[in-house]
């Protein structure tokens, strides 16, 4: 077994060759002015992997379709800790550590004067999690786990994902994705969906909904203050 797999990438040679001596190829292989030829060749059998191999994986995993309601129970390990938000609908409520923008919209979520009837922070990676499918940078299909679940005293359903720094640079196809699903939810099936990506710029809470989405460091002007709640 170990013989064969040290012969595989002379094999490759022979294939793409003809050439059956190993001293040359490795000559051919470690000579400096192959490098780019042969980086560029490995690179292009990487994302052939990834499309043909991944793609397949994430698609059977990621996108089972189904009907998605609030889990009736989830199980937590000693990293959560319980803690004493009053909307949150799991009770009680147990959290391990978030990042500031997820801390920052918890405390706009709490607040009793705003419009949120309960919340839930969505996990990922489960099918009890809820997730929306989007095509990645190099179009691999994955699935997208928003942040947080709202739901609001007039009967809206809030689909947010907090975003800050760099991640809110890169967010452009969930945060479209996003959009895409809200749109054709409401739409299609007369739902009651709203929401997008959040972020925090100055002390103030910004969203961002649009179907072409920029980050607000571009385009400050399609991020809406953050009133909605």
């Amino acid at each position: 077994m170990v013989k064969t797999q040290r012969k595989l990438p002379y094999k490759y040679f022979e294939g793409v060759s003809g050439i059956i001596d190993y001293s040359k190829i490795q000559i051919i292989a470690l000579g400096n002015h192959n490098n780019k030829l042969i980086t560029n060749n490995l690179n292009k059998a990487k994302e052939e992997y990834e499309r043909k191999v991944v793609y397949n994986l994430s698609v059977q995993k990621d996108t089972i379709c189904s009907v998605w309601n609030v889990p009736l129970t989830i199980s937590y390990n000693s990293r959560f800790k319980q803690m004493g938000y009053k909307k949150a609908i799991m009770s009680p409520p147990y959290f391990k550590d978030m990042n500031k923008p997820e801390r920052l919209f918890i405390d706009l979520l709490e607040d009793p004067n705003n419009k949120v009837k309960w919340w839930f922070k969505n996990g990922e990676g489960e099918n009890k999690y809820f997730a929306i499918k989007y095509l990645d940078q190099i179009q691999v299909e994955r699935a997208f786990y928003v942040d947080f679940i709202v739901r609001m005293k007039d009967g809206r359903l809030g689909l947010f994902d907090t975003k800050s720094g760099f991640t809110a640079q890169i967010a452009k196809e969930k945060a479209e994705a996003l959009a895409r699903y809200v749109k054709e939810q409401n739409q299609n099936y007369n739902k009651k969906l709203w929401g997008g990506i959040v972020t925090f710029k100055d002390g103030s809470c910004r969203i961002n909904e649009s179907e072409v989405y920029s980050d607000i460091g571009i385009e400050p002007q399609a991020w809406q203050f953050a009133d909605f709640l």
